[in-house]
């Protein structure tokens, strides 16, 4: 038996534990969450930044440890053939290494194309943020330092949102642990719809004006699908035939840097602090921040699934009382199960729901 059939049996099995309610209260899950993780220090997302419109475009680069990687980063950006005018703020971000010294020498290459940012170390969120202090392009794009932008990307990205006026273009992208070019090999990524990914997309400076990312968290990127994609009257766009953006899968990133460890309870405190703060940017508790929440639910405990039960499932019941504070009353059809298993407290129901999504 395959190993997906085999899960498959075993949830058949246990599918009567789906009628087991969760009879922890949110008073005990609260106390048992910052038992577990009392260092909870809520930033906001919140920012005053300044619109300085110079360019084109500015592209933002954090970087911090990448003397292996910058290289190639700054020779994609660099090397574009456009019409349209940029500029690289790179964020050096309390490097060890030579990563600032390989940046300088490029910003003595390219005096008009490269200023360079040096702080120390407030990790992904703190260098955006750094750079995000001045906005100086009509749209803003973030490239990692560790990925490229692909040929062609700017010219094409910005004629296609000049044309539309979009507040918020994506691209498509490519993903490989190697090479990060689309005419080798790679897995290629046509979006239907916008990525939660801060990167492969362009902002119009106004989307940004008012917004940081929050310090101090892991998942740093979960403000861009809470936020900002419910911000009223945006126009996005999605052009996903562009293969834009090259993504490095990196093996040492959150993704499994984060398993198992107590920083993961930070998917929940990031959630519940973008739901908090929607009334600062204008963002209504509608049927998307709704869906988007559901949908939100099951990643928590995907990410959560590591640690110990009685963690996952105090989450769970502060993400019932979460449900009421803002939703009380709406319906999805979208992620009915998912309700259901809020509504009636049934914890696991929405294990068994996050494992079958993860086989299917």
């Amino acid at each position: 038996m395959s190993t997906k059939n085999l899960a498959k049996s075993i949830i058949h099995n246990i599918a009567p534990l789906d009628f087991i309610r969760s009879h922890m209260s949110t008073e005990e899950a609260e106390n048992i969450l910052r038992a577990f993780y009392p260092n909870s220090n809520i930033t906001t997302c919140v920012a005053q930044n300044k619109l300085d419109i110079k360019y084109d475009l500015q592209i933002i680069v954090p970087a911090y440890n990448v003397e292996k990687t910058i290289s190639q980063c700054l020779d994609s950006a660099l090397q574009q053939e456009t019409k349209y005018s940029y500029i690289l703020t790179v964020v050096n971000d309390g490097s060890t290494d030579r990563s600032l010294e390989i940046i300088k020498s490029y910003q003595k290459k390219y005096p008009n194309q490269i200023e360079v940012i040096s702080q120390k170390n407030r990790g992904l969120s703190g260098a955006r943020n750094r750079a995000m202090k001045i906005l100086q392009g009509k749209y803003i794009t973030f490239l990692d330092s560790d990925d490229v932008l692909e040929k062609g990307a700017v010219e094409a990205s910005l004629r296609a949102a000049f044309q539309s006026n979009a507040d918020i273009l994506q691209m498509g992208w490519l993903t490989s642990s190697t090479e990060l070019d689309s005419s080798k090999d790679g897995i290629v990524y046509h979006p239907q719809a916008l990525s939660g990914y801060a990167w492969g997309k362009l902002y119009k400076a106004q989307v940004l004006a008012h917004f940081q990312f929050s310090e101090g968290y892991w998942f740093e990127d979960t403000p861009i699908s809470s936020i900002l994609f419910g911000m009223k009257n945006y126009k996005t766009q999605v052009l996903n035939e562009l293969i834009g953006y090259g993504y490095r899968i990196n093996r040492n990133g959150i993704t499994v840097k984060s398993r198992g460890k107590r920083r993961c309870l930070e998917t929940y405190l990031i959630t519940e602090l973008c739901l908090k703060e929607y009334p600062k940017f204008g963002v209504l508790y509608d049927q998307r921040a709704y869906n988007h929440f559901l949908s939100q639910c099951l990643m928590n405990q995907k990410r959560l699934r590591r640690l110990p039960r009685e963690i996952q499932e105090a989450v769970f019941v502060c993400e019932c009382k979460l449900k009421v504070e803002y939703f009380d009353g709406m319906h999805s059809q979208q992620n009915r199960r998912v309700e259901r298993a809020l509504d009636e407290h049934k914890f696991g129901m929405f294990r068994l729901l996050e494992l079958g999504r993860q086989i299917a």
